[in-house]
């Protein structure tokens, strides 16, 4: 083979080998500009956020919104009825109330159920039973509960406790302004706040025994539960 023809293929051959240089390099940049995803598993675009209000939760219930009891725990409000407590809170209970206030902020500690409610409530008297018989069962273990009397009358609150056997201690308060500090919008409305003070869920309106359950373990863990709907509930005045 002559030198001409050595030189000519030679040359045919380095063009080729750039063309799929070139080739190679344009597929590389193109799988790296595009999205990575799992074989066989379409592209999603991400879930657009939800408008305004407070962040959503898979089951549809919505976040505390970062509420809490603040260093200086609120108003000190007055005992409706201190109640009875077993001893494992009432080491708590006892010396908060010893002076016929309590402030939610000296309860910080102790896993915590509060329940908003008002003797003329029709809610309020259906989850009542269910209210005292978890105290009673979970009291002793360290789960603090306490009721919030609203816009009510002394002695119409004092005899709902009476009727329905109550012996959580209640706070009153007529105005409701912690109520509504705290995000609660109507009667029954039960908060569930963790051990650090935490609004960690709610259940507007009458509450079941899944609920709380569910509430309880999120106090006690501090785990974020969100808002929950209960049955009927009556706005705050």
């Amino acid at each position: 083979m002559s030198r001409r023809r050595t030189a000519a293929l030679a040359a045919l051959v380095l063009v080729v080998a750039a063309l799929v240089v070139v080739v190679l390099l344009s597929v590389a940049g193109s799988d790296d500009d595009a999205p990575s995803k799992a074989p066989g598993q379409a592209q999603t675009q991400p879930a657009p956020a939800p408008s305004g209000g407070q962040p959503s939760h898979q089951d549809g219930s919505s976040g505390s919104g970062g509420r809490t009891l603040g260093r200086s725990g609120g108003a000190a409000l007055p005992l409706l009825d201190k109640g009875s407590a077993p001893k494992s809170v009432n080491d708590k209970l006892g010396p908060a109330a010893s002076d016929g206030t309590i402030s939610l902020g000296e309860l910080r500690g102790s896993p915590m159920v509060l329940n908003v409610w008002s003797s003329d409530c029709t809610p309020c008297r259906a989850e009542a039973p269910l209210l005292e018989s978890e105290w009673q069962r979970l009291g002793r273990r360290g789960i603090v509960f306490i009721g919030l009397n609203v816009a009510d009358a002394p002695g119409a609150a004092k005899q709902f406790r009476k009727d329905y056997d109550i012996t959580y201690p209640s706070l009153e308060e007529k105005k409701a302004t912690t109520a509504r500090a705290l995000g609660a919008t109507g009667v029954p409305e039960t908060l569930f706040i963790s051990k650090k003070g935490d609004v960690v869920g709610q259940v507007q309106g009458g509450i079941n025994l899944g609920q709380l359950e569910v509430g309880i373990r999120a106090a006690q863990s501090g785990a974020e539960l969100g808002t929950q709907q209960g049955g009927g509930q009556t706005p705050l005045p």
